[in-house]
């Protein structure tokens, strides 16, 4: 006679009410490839059920951009997905990397410190340092 396992329940995600500061990135690679291009304007995306809640400033060729910038405060179940660009004049925009945070990963307070950033490249670790904090509550410390 087989004996079932306990099954392990998976945290079911709840709606939250969060607000992101989204602090900065680093360990980037540099997208343009052709010689005198090699300049990087960044910027970062929050994407939540699909849609773009937030999306930072372009930083000005550096391949360490700090944002210290902050979303509106916003709903969500689920997933939280970052993703860093290199932004170009032509309006070609190229991923840098992608980082997702669940919201079963939240404690009370929320969430602070780095995400990997995936699809940086070979023998890169690309990061990117994130915030979140629940509402009525203070981020948390590193």
């Amino acid at each position: 006679k087989l004996e079932k396992e306990p099954s392990k329940k998976e945290p079911k995600p709840q709606e939250l009410m969060v607000q992101v500061a989204i602090a900065g990135a680093h360990g980037l690679r540099r997208a343009d490839w052709m010689p005198g291009t090699n300049v990087l304007q960044c910027c970062c995306t929050l994407v939540v059920e699909g849609r773009e809640v937030h999306r930072t400033a372009s930083t000005g060729n550096i391949m360490e951009p700090v944002w210290k910038e902050e979303t509106g405060l916003f709903n969500f179940k689920g997933m939280l997905e970052f993703m860093v660009w290199d932004q170009d004049c032509e309006g070609n925009d190229t991923m840098l990397g992608r980082a997702a945070l669940d919201s079963t990963k939240l404690d009370a307070a929320g969430f602070s410190g780095d995400l990997r950033l995936n699809g940086v490249g070979k023998g890169q670790h690309g990061m990117l340092k994130v915030k979140i904090k629940i509402l009525g509550q203070e981020y948390p410390r590193l």
